[in-house]
């Protein structure tokens, strides 16, 4: 093998190396010298036909066979042996979570892709510090670029996964409309994908998949053109109203959800008959209604509630003013079609008007201190609640640090009420949802009202308001663990019974309360 001749560029000593090696170390000063034709000329000498000693300097060659001593391979090996990757190999397996739950959870396919690229990355890296890819191995910057530019990808992932970008194309069953029941009421949607989850003679749920906004717009006004226009409650992604006869409809459209879904409820009128005014106990805490048409749907020693009909908004409003007066004016919160309040002994009543001249009425006993292992009530306790961080940028996790996530609860909640077989004083999922939406979209402005008066006093700074903040979407959880747990109840007492149903509810209910927690939040955040 030839020898080449190179002169040190930190000393000037010359040296004498084998053609093929590309760095070596110099003999008289240690430095590390990288052979390229620049630095590098042919002595003409080779392995087969090796240098007479008059050639050769022998001093030289002593040197050279030094470079091959144990000192100097220690040396090697310190600059070139395989570095360790285990931070390469827990984001590795952080990105195929994040990968898994862009396509199964989110169905997002540029955030699958972008979960793709930060694994290719840090493959790539860990090999780079393996040994594995020759050409780089001697460039240990270039395996930190490649962790760094994976971990910068978070960005954009979490960017598609919020919702931008396309979705994984999904199968959906098609819709199978039913031809009798409540549906005959209804106009027949287009969509050819949906699922009727249930059909009963008083009430009809189904949802329409690959839905988007224009379709649920259509189908409000096929609706209206179908007579639907009594009362009407219109929103942006949602809309309600009763017909000449009583029956109601409520549609909803949630953009996230299934390609676009638009989630429909119909309702049979209530039977309503003339009543007299009950002397119970509860009861005679409250005025007798102008109207004795209606229906009493629970009335029991703890808890009474009745539907009145035949009674207008102007009546209504009357009536709330009556009660007022009569002693329910602790805490009270009155809105145009919603009141709430307790007396002095802590009895609670709820008014609302429903629509289609119809006022509901619901007066409730204090509750029960909870908290005991013998009673039906849950109690999260510390441990079970984490402790929220306010001082996040992300909404969600900051809602969620309160309670925790909807699944984090609804097995908790239902957990303890298996043996439940008493009356909660509801006859469905959909009364219950939306008691308790009312009552989570009507504490939201005190409570924002009650964090500014607050952090006009604080003294604390940025963890002083964390903490008001905290506290305000706490009582919205309240309110939403409440409610799931009536839904709880209402399963295994007159409900199918099916845990599925209670989720799908439970969720809806959580939904409102992120969302009204998302505006609590926005105050702190922003101050407005």
């Amino acid at each position: 093998m030839a020898l080449i001749s190179v002169k040190c560029p930190k000393c000037g000593k010359e040296l004498h190396v084998n053609e093929d090696a590309e760095t070596v170390f110099c003999n008289y000063c240690g430095e590390r010298i990288v052979i390229n034709d620049a630095n590098a000329q042919s002595v003409g000498i080779s392995a087969q036909q090796p240098a007479r000693s008059d050639d050769y300097p022998q001093n030289t060659i002593k040197k050279e066979v030094s470079m091959n001593t144990p000192k100097n391979k220690k040396r090697d090996e310190y600059y070139f042996r395989p570095k360790s990757s285990k931070l390469e190999s827990f984001l590795i397996f952080l990105d195929v979570i994040g990968l898994i739950a862009a396509y199964i959870v989110f169905h997002r396919f540029g955030a699958v892709c972008v979960a793709a690229l930060q694994i290719v990355l840090l493959v790539i890296s860990k090999m780079i510090k393996a040994g594995q890819i020759p050409s780089l191995r001697k460039i240990s910057a270039v395996s930190i670029l490649f962790t760094i530019a994976s971990v910068l990808l978070v960005i954009p992932y979490f960017n598609l996964i919020a919702g931008s970008g396309p979705k994984i194309i999904r199968e959906y069953e098609e819709l199978n409309w039913p031809e009798s029941g409540l549906s005959e009421k209804l106009p027949k949607p287009t969509a050819t994908h949906g699922k009727i989850l249930w059909n009963h003679p008083d009430e009809l749920h189904f949802e329409l998949y690959k839905m988007e906004e224009s379709d649920f717009l259509d189908y409000a006004e096929s609706l209206k053109k179908n007579g639907y226009v009594v009362d009407p409650d219109q929103g942006a992604s949602s809309y309600e109203a009763y017909n000449e006869e009583g029956y109601k409809v409520s549609v909803s459209y949630f953009s996230s959800i299934n390609d676009g879904e638009l989630s429909v409820y119909a309702y049979a009128p209530t039977q309503m008959s003339e009543f007299e005014w009950p002397v119970s106990e509860l009861s005679s805490l409250l005025p007798s209604p102008s109207s004795n048409m209606g229906n009493v749907d629970v009335d029991r020693s703890d808890c009474f509630v009745i539907y009145v009909s035949n009674t207008s908004p102007d009546e209504y409003s009357n009536y709330v003013e009556q009660v007022l007066n009569s002693g329910f004016s602790v805490d009270y919160s009155r809105k145009e079609e919603y009141f709430k309040a307790d007396d002095s002994n802590g009895n609670h009543v709820t008014i609302s008007y429903e629509g289609f001249n119809t006022m509901k009425i619901r007066i409730e006993k204090p509750e029960e201190p909870k908290a005991t292992e013998e009673t039906n009530e849950i109690t999260p306790t510390p441990e079970q609640t984490p402790t929220p961080d306010a001082s996040s940028n992300d909404p969600s996790s900051f809602i969620e640090g309160v309670m925790g996530t909807s699944s984090d609860i609804l097995g908790k909640v239902s957990e303890g009420l298996s043996n439940f077989t008493g009356d909660n004083g509801y006859s469905s999922y959909s009364e219950i949802y939306e008691d308790y939406k009312k009552k989570l979209q009507d504490a939201t402005p005190t409570l924002i009202e009650e964090y500014k008066a607050e952090v006009a006093n604080n003294t604390k700074g940025l963890e002083g308001r964390a903490e008001i903040a905290n506290a305000k979407v706490q009582k919205l959880a309240e309110i939403e663990t409440e409610g799931t747990q009536k839904m709880a109840e209402f399963m295994y007492s007159k409900g199918s019974g099916k845990y599925e149903e209670y989720s799908e509810w439970a969720g809806k209910l959580y939904e409102i309360y992120n969302e009204e927690g998302t505006e609590i939040y926005n105050v702190y955040l922003y101050g407005n």
